[in-house]
């Protein structure tokens, strides 16, 4: 009697171990899924790293639109739809 209470409680120990082994691999916090956290943010990390740069290439082009009178003159011309006094403007639709 002695000897099967002590089988049973083996196979139910090996039994536990597995499905602990089983969670701590596949569960929903498991090594799997911060494996792919991982990922995640690795990825996520790069798309900022490109969008400072984009940020910071966007900052220089309103700098020098700022400065220059050039720039100026072409968005007035382009976007407000400016022209001087002496100039005629011709628009033609696509």
């Amino acid at each position: 009697m002695k000897l099967a209470k002590q089988h049973v409680a083996r196979i139910f120990l090996g039994a536990e171990i597995i499905i602990f082994a089983g969670l701590y691999v596949f569960g929903t916090n498991g090594i799997t899924a911060l494996m792919l956290m991982k990922k995640d943010i690795h990825i996520l990390d790069t798309h900022v790293v490109q969008l400072k740069n984009d940020v910071l290439h966007l900052q220089s082009t309103i700098a020098l639109q700022k400065k220059h009178p050039f720039f100026q003159e072409k968005i007035a011309r382009e976007q407000l739809q400016m022209a001087r006094a002496d100039e005629e403007i011709y628009l033609y639709n696509n």
